[in-house]
């Protein structure tokens, strides 16, 4: 009998470490099988360490809510992800405050948070901590999306900018609008569309900030505009050097430089006409444009 034990629990064992055997070689073949993850930045950027003493919480969308202390400042943040990204609030700056946070989201989806806060007085030394608690008391509004038509064009371009945002809590009350990313307002309206003439060719960045009704205000992600002048100036590049004769192959490259970032270049590849009187051409290879070598001139047919 207890011959008959030994070998039933013998049996077990080599079953147990064939099985231990067979995962660990399946794991090795197929790494796969382990936990993939899907990692993001939320914020941050050089110089500047977020991220310490984090808390996290799930809306009823399933998107995080995350509040942090922001180190190089002293401020505590607060980040969320909804269907156009991350967004990114300063929740309090007054003092050292930040650290320890913890987030909770009530039945309407409105951030909770506790956290330490330092006093610091004039001479830079702590006075004393506090526990603080701040509350979300009305939501931002939403960016659903923004466009641009067009967003390529030669001047003067007539851009028309939509977009279209609503509010959870709310209403949206205006938008204000920033046409060339310079940080000032270029146009307020109460509708979503606007139009906006470009004369000068450039690269322009063109952003809106929408208004709710308790003075929220979310902005757009730039949308960058592209304007060309109507002459392009044109330089000539000969590759080739030295001394050029009749029947010789030529290798050209013309730029066609534009200021609004719309350049082009086009390569020529031919030979000198025999005949005299077309000695300075060169034409290119589909016959739509030759470079006269006495005057460093381009003509297009």
């Amino acid at each position: 009998m207890l011959s008959r034990t030994f070998s039933s629990l013998k049996i077990r064992l080599k079953v147990r470490c064939y099985i231990l055997f067979v995962l660990f070689l399946v794991a090795l073949v197929h790494p796969v099988l382990a936990s993939s993850w899907h990692i993001e930045t939320v914020d941050g950027y050089s110089f500047v360490r977020v991220g310490q003493y984090t808390s996290i919480a799930l809306d009823s969308n399933g998107h995080p809510h995350i509040s942090y202390y922001d180190d190089t400042n002293g401020d505590l943040l607060y980040s969320y992800k909804d269907s156009n990204g991350w967004h990114t609030e300063v929740v309090d700056s007054y003092g050292d405050v930040g650290e320890y946070t913890s987030i909770a989201l009530d039945s309407n989806d409105y951030p909770h948070i506790s956290y330490h806060y330092f006093y610091i007085n004039q001479y830079g030394h702590v006075g004393y901590g506090s526990l603080k608690y701040a509350k979300m008391v009305n939501k931002n509004p939403i960016i659903d999306s923004f466009t641009a038509n067009p967003s390529v064009g030669l001047a003067p371009l007539n851009v028309t900018f939509t977009c279209n945002a609503h509010d959870e809590d709310g209403s949206i009350v205006g938008y204000e609008w920033d046409f060339d990313g310079d940080g000032h307002i270029d146009n307020t309206t109460t509708t979503n569309t606007v139009t906006h003439k470009y004369t000068t060719p450039g690269v322009y960045n063109a952003r809106v900030t929408v208004v709710d009704n308790d003075g929220n205000k979310v902005t757009s992600k730039d949308i960058k505009i592209y304007v060309g002048e109507m002459k392009a100036s044109k330089t000539v590049e000969d590759t080739n050097g030295g001394l050029t004769l009749l029947g010789d192959i030529l290798e050209y490259s013309i730029w066609l430089n534009n200021t609004g970032g719309i350049d082009a270049k086009a390569k020529f590849i031919d030979e000198i006409p025999e005949h005299t009187s077309y000695a300075n051409y060169v034409w290119s290879n589909d016959n739509k444009a030759y470079y006269n070598s006495s005057n460093n001139s381009i003509k297009w047919n």
